[in-house]
Protein backbone atom coordinates (compact mmCIF):
# COMPACT_ATOMS: atom_id res chain seq x y z
CA UNK A 1 0.00 0.00 0.00
CA UNK A 2 1.85 2.99 -0.87
CA UNK A 3 2.24 5.61 1.68
CA UNK A 4 2.33 9.85 1.76
CA UNK A 5 3.15 12.67 3.00
CA UNK A 6 1.82 16.70 2.74
CA UNK A 7 4.35 19.39 2.09
CA UNK A 8 3.81 22.13 4.37
CA UNK A 9 2.77 24.22 1.55
CA UNK A 10 0.19 21.92 0.30
CA UNK A 11 -1.35 22.19 4.10
CA UNK A 12 -1.49 25.64 4.07
CA UNK A 13 -3.11 25.71 0.37
CA UNK A 14 -5.56 22.97 1.94
CA UNK A 15 -6.92 25.00 4.47
CA UNK A 16 -7.60 27.96 1.98
CA UNK A 17 -9.93 25.50 0.18
CA UNK A 18 -13.07 26.23 0.02
CA UNK A 19 -15.80 23.53 1.32
CA UNK A 20 -16.70 22.79 -2.51
CA UNK A 21 -12.78 23.04 -3.33
CA UNK A 22 -12.21 20.53 -0.42
CA UNK A 23 -15.12 18.05 -1.38
CA UNK A 24 -13.90 18.04 -5.13
CA UNK A 25 -10.19 17.29 -3.64
CA UNK A 26 -11.12 14.51 -1.33
CA UNK A 27 -12.92 12.91 -4.62
CA UNK A 28 -9.90 12.94 -6.95
CA UNK A 29 -7.85 11.88 -3.76
CA UNK A 30 -10.08 8.66 -3.73
CA UNK A 31 -9.86 7.95 -7.64
CA UNK A 32 -5.74 8.42 -7.43
CA UNK A 33 -5.85 5.90 -4.47
CA UNK A 34 -7.63 3.65 -6.69
CA UNK A 35 -4.91 4.00 -9.59
CA UNK A 36 -2.40 3.71 -7.74
CA UNK A 37 -3.75 0.55 -6.20
CA UNK A 38 -4.70 -0.96 -9.48
CA UNK A 39 -0.76 -0.12 -10.66
CA UNK A 40 0.39 -1.99 -7.80
CA UNK A 41 -1.77 -4.73 -8.72
CA UNK A 42 -0.79 -4.48 -12.60
CA UNK A 43 -4.25 -3.95 -13.91
CA UNK A 44 -3.56 -0.27 -14.81
CA UNK A 45 -0.04 1.02 -16.30
CA UNK A 46 -0.41 4.63 -15.50
CA UNK A 47 -2.81 7.55 -13.78
CA UNK A 48 -6.37 8.25 -15.02
CA UNK A 49 -5.62 11.11 -17.87
CA UNK A 50 -8.37 13.51 -15.98
CA UNK A 51 -6.08 13.83 -12.89
CA UNK A 52 -3.19 14.41 -14.77
CA UNK A 53 -0.52 13.34 -12.78
CA UNK A 54 3.13 14.11 -13.36
CA UNK A 55 6.28 13.25 -11.79
CA UNK A 56 8.26 15.85 -9.81
CA UNK A 57 11.51 16.07 -11.42
CA UNK A 58 14.49 15.30 -9.43
CA UNK A 59 12.86 14.05 -6.48
CA UNK A 60 12.43 10.23 -6.62
CA UNK A 61 8.65 8.85 -5.74
CA UNK A 62 7.07 12.42 -5.44
CA UNK A 63 4.00 13.14 -8.01
CA UNK A 64 1.78 16.41 -8.53
CA UNK A 65 -1.63 16.13 -9.61
CA UNK A 66 -3.86 18.81 -10.78
CA UNK A 67 -7.57 18.49 -10.00
CA UNK A 68 -9.19 21.38 -10.69
CA UNK A 69 -10.47 21.78 -14.80
CA UNK A 70 -8.59 25.28 -15.07
CA UNK A 71 -5.01 22.95 -13.49
CA UNK A 72 -4.73 25.82 -11.12
CA UNK A 73 -5.04 23.62 -8.18
CA UNK A 74 -2.62 21.50 -7.56
CA UNK A 75 -1.50 18.46 -5.02
CA UNK A 76 1.83 17.83 -4.16
CA UNK A 77 3.34 14.71 -2.39
CA UNK A 78 5.88 11.69 -2.07
CA UNK A 79 4.25 8.29 -2.52
CA UNK A 80 6.82 5.44 -1.30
Amino acid sequence: MPTHDESSAFRRDYKRLTPTQKSYLLKVLAQFVADLQDIEAGERDWFRPSLNVKRVRGIRGAYEMSWASDGRQRSHGVIQ
